[in-house]
């Protein structure tokens, strides 16, 4: 399942993983969080997180098109979201690798 979060974090989620092995999606999502400590939502929000962070610091894209390539939607809750886990707002760690 990391994997697959790791490979592909914008189209994953967890009714499919479930579909794909044949177990049940809470069994699945409580295996997850019991091997990780992390819940599949909170592992793949970070991941998407990275990407973006990555993208960030790498690229000229425009923020709108990061959140976009790396799946994520209510940009408003990426700023917040972002913040959070970055301490720093997506400008200012783009300003930083200027």
């Amino acid at each position: 399942m990391l994997n697959e979060i790791t490979k592909n974090p914008k189209d994953c989620n967890l009714n499919k993983l479930a579909e794909e092995s044949s177990y049940n999606r809470a069994y699945l999502g409580s295996l997850f969080k019991k091997y990780t400590g992390l819940s599949f939502s909170e592992a793949l929000k970070d991941r998407k997180l990275l990407d973006a962070y990555n993208m960030l610091i790498s690229t000229k894209m425009p923020i709108s098109e990061i959140t976009e390539q790396v799946g994520i939607s209510n940009k408003t809750c990426y700023y917040n979201k972002f913040k959070k886990k970055a301490h720093k707002l997506p400008n200012d760690v783009r300003a930083e690798f200027k």
